[in-house]
């Protein structure tokens, strides 16, 4: 007769973000199995004892109020920066092309240069490079749950028009 093993499952504190279990600090339940060969080896969970279930609980309450207060900061910033108006200049090819494009990465640095916020390039939400003249509406993410609009504008780079028309 075969034998049955029945599944443990054992209570753990995740000490990262894990993909479909929970954020650094949640207590879950798991296989005995996932949490001794997986979770604990790489260091990515703790056994869950009552002293260390406490600890968790009292390191969750202080984290969710220190995101409360700069969820507050990035949504008084999101107010003063929601509809900001960013210009650049680009070389200019023919008619409204520009060279090269305009890609989140040069937004997020003249954004940062011009209003001093402190965003990445993923944190501009553009569908592909901007390669022409003219105005477009991004949005900006300050933080998941916080986002902003913006009008962009690129215009032609008149300092370098006029060197290439002073050397023909």
């Amino acid at each position: 007769m075969p034998k049955i093993m029945l599944k443990k499952k054992i209570k753990i504190i995740l000490l990262e973000d894990i993909k479909d279990r929970g954020q650094a600090g949640d207590i879950v339940t798991v296989s005995d199995g996932y949490a001794r060969n997986f979770l604990f080896p790489q260091g990515k969970a703790a056994l869950a004892t009552p002293d260390s279930e406490d600890r968790a609980l009292r390191s969750q309450q202080a984290s969710a109020q220190t995101a409360e207060q700069d969820l507050t900061k990035l949504q008084t910033q999101a107010k003063k920066l929601d509809g900001t108006e960013l210009t650049l200049t680009a070389k200019v090819k023919e008619g409204s092309e520009i060279y090269g494009s305009i890609t989140p990465l040069v937004i997020a640095k003249e954004l940062n240069k011009q209003a001093g916020t402190s965003l990445k390039a993923k944190d501009i939400a553009l569908d592909q490079p901007i390669t022409t003249l003219g105005s477009t509406d991004i949005v900006a993410h300050l933080s998941p749950e916080v986002q902003i609009n913006l009008r962009l504008t690129i215009e032609p780079d008149t300092e370098a028009q006029e060197k290439t028309d002073d050397s023909e």
